[in-house]
Order: C-alpha cells, then sequence, then structure tokens
C-alpha cells in the first residue's frame, strides 16, 4: 500500500513539472513573437535624367552707364563730380579750356606784366605813366574779350545716376573723345556672364538661380534670367546673359566677380536614389540596404556616382524599382526583418 502511494506521488510531481515547462516555453514564443522590429524609411530605385550644375563667372555691370568724354582738346579746368557722387541728367560735371583759349589769355596776361614792369620802371613820369596805364586797361579789355569769346566748354552728363570712376583730374591735359569720367545707373545692375551655346535650352527668361559674390564669399544670393542676348560669339560659341539679383542685402557696385550656378539636364538618365541613403565603411566602400517584398534588409555594395540637389547616381548595384531604406540603415544589419513606416517619394527629374 506505501508503494502505491510513493508511485502517485511521483506522477503528480512530475506532471506539474511539466506542465511549468510547457508554459515556459509558451511564454517565450509569445515574447519572440512580440519582439520590435526595427523601423526604417525608404524610396524607390529610379531612372532619371540627370542633372548637374554648371558654374560661371561673371561680372557685376550696369545696363544705363556712360563714360563721358571731352569734346575738345584741351585742359580740365575743374571737376564738378567724383566717385561715389550722384548727378542728374544734363548736370555739369566739368569745364575743359581749349588750347587755343590758353595760348590767348596766356599771352594777354604775359603783355599785361610787361606794362606793369614798364609802369614800374618808368619813375612814374606823368605822360609815359599815363600811357603805360591806359595799355593796362586796353590789355585788361582784351584779357577780358578773349574769356568771353573763347569760354571755357562746360562737359554735361546724358544721364542720372552715380560717378562710378574718374579718369582725369583738374590740370589734365586731354584730347578730344578722351573720357573724363564714367555714371552709372546703379538700378539698371545685373550680373553679365557668357554662356556657351551647348547649354541654351536652360536659359529661360525669368529662370531662378543661385549664385555668389566674391566680395560676399559666405553669401548665398539669389536672381532670375532678366534678358538672354539674341547672339552667339562666333568666336566663342557663348550667349550673353543678363542675371537680375533680387534684394541683395550688401551693396553692389560695377566690376564685382560674380559665380553663377546654372543646373543643366544632360543627355543621358541615371538610377538615382536620395544621397542620405548610402552608407561609408571604414574603408571608403559605399553600401546601402535594400527592403525585399518579404521586408528583409539586403545589404548591397554600389558605385555611385554624381550628386546634385540630394540625390546621388548609382552606377553599378542596383536597379530600377528597388526600395533603398534612407532612414534607420545604421542599425541594420543583411538579413534582418524590418517595418517600412514611410515612403519618400522622389519624383521625376
Amino acid at each position: 500500500m506505501k508503494i502505491i502511494q510513493t508511485v502517485a506521488i511521483v506522477t503528480v510531481f512530475v506532471a506539474l513539472a511539466g506542465g511549468t515547462l510547457s508554459c515556459d516555453k509558451k511564454d517565450e514564443g509569445v515574447a519572440a513573437g512580440k519582439k520590435k522590429l526595427p523601423l526604417v524609411s525608404v524610396a524607390p530605385v529610379e531612372d532619371q535624367a540627370l542633372r548637374s550644375v554648371v558654374f560661371l563667372t561673371g561680372t557685376v555691370q550696369a545696363n544705363l552707364q556712360s563714360r563721358i568724354s571731352t569734346p575738345i582738346d584741351g585742359v580740365v579746368v575743374a571737376l564738378k563730380a567724383r566717385e561715389h557722387q550722384k548727378v542728374g541728367v544734363e548736370d555739369v560735371v566739368a569745364f575743359v579750356s581749349s588750347h587755343e583759349r590758353l595760348s590767348l589769355v596766356a599771352s594777354t596776361l604775359n603783355r599785361i606784366k610787361e606794362v606793369e614792369t614798364r609802369l614800374r620802371a618808368s619813375g612814374a613820369i606823368d605822360e609815359q605813366a599815363t600811357a603805360l596805364r591806359q595799355e593796362i586797361v586796353r590789355l585788361q579789355r582784351e584779357l577780358e574779350e578773349v574769356r568771353n569769346i573763347h569760354k571755357e566748354v562746360p562737359v554735361i552728363s546724358p544721364i542720372a545716376g552715380t560717378v562710378t570712376e574718374r579718369h582725369v583730374d583738374v590740370g589734365s591735359m586731354v584730347s578730344a573723345r578722351d573720357p573724363l569720367i564714367t555714371v552709372s545707373d546703379m538700378r539698371s545692375l545685373v550680373v553679365k556672364v557668357q554662356v556657351h551655346e551647348q547649354y541654351f535650352s536652360a536659359l529661360g527668361k525669368g529662370r531662378k538661380l543661385k549664385l555668389s559674390l566674391n566680395a560676399y564669399s559666405g553669401d548665398t544670393l539669389h536672381g532670375y534670367i532678366d534678358l538672354v542676348y539674341p547672339h552667339v560669339d562666333a568666336s566663342t560659341r557663348t550667349v550673353l546673359v543678363d542675371i537680375r539679383i533680387v534684394n541683395p542685402a550688401r551693396p553692389l557696385i560695377p566690376g564685382m566677380l560674380a559665380e553663377v550656378q546654372l543646373p543643366v539636364i544632360r543627355e543621358r538618365t541615371s538610377l538615382m536614389i536620395p544621397e542620405r541613403a548610402v552608407l561609408k565603411t571604414p574603408d571608403e566602400t559605399s553600401i546601402v540596404f535594400i527592403v525585399q517584398a518579404d521586408g528583409t534588409a539586403r545589404r548591397r555594395i554600389v558605385e555611385t556616382g554624381v550628386i546634385e540637389g540630394g540625390m546621388i547616381e548609382i552606377v553599378s548595384g542596383l536597379q530600377a524599382g528597388e526600395t533603398v531604406v534612407t532612414d534607420g540603415q545604421e542599425r541594420l544589419r543583411d538579413g534582418v526583418l524590418v517595418k517600412v513606416v514611410k515612403s519618400v517619394v522622389t519624383g521625376k527629374q
């Protein structure tokens, strides 16, 4: 009887132990089923027209400016306007005296001095002194007539603007058509740039562009194509383009050097993905993670090309229509299951 009781107790203990083990295994299975998958964002691998940027060098210039020249040979006797000064239409900016006038005035003044010297040396004898004084009066009238007949020639400005250059100073000898000053209408300032004719299709009037000035190297400016000149230079095969800067925060002056960014579309197409999808290994190998239809992430080695606007060209390693991870790939391993929480739409270029 005692033997039967002992066997029963052992049987009950084994049954209880077995039940406990069964429950533990079940709990482990539930925990495994609730394990969180890595969350990722993805984007499609797309075949796009390859867009790149051509960097062009231009110069700030005034479309409305005048190099004001002297109409005669002579000497500059007065400058009424200098750098930074504003002038109006038909304002007198200089006076030029002709060589003939200067010669006649100088000759008459010399004769007056000679008579005055003779007058001082005459000892003030009445008759001789009187004659000399009369001669001086006559010469002074002659000098006044010379100055009235042979007047200094005024030089006027044909436009309103600011004096941006001065080419002479008072006392300078000039020949007809020599420049005296340059007046620029600062409201007409543009960046003039020569663009090769192969990029002509990118030169749409009103197109917005980014640019920078050497004078303000840290600033990114914005402008738009204001005018495309209807002429291709036969020697350089370039087209002249005016780019107007929008609301510059700092002063612009003619002659400043500018660098203009002109986006152009190449003839070929390439596979493009968001640049942030590409990771670099310690040996500088480029890798990405793709997500398969079953949610498995796979590691791929890729060869990259040009970068433009946040997108990067894939030369090899991917195919159009595949899906790459753009966020969350840093913590992935090859072959793990992932959960896609966001799909990035890049769009055709």
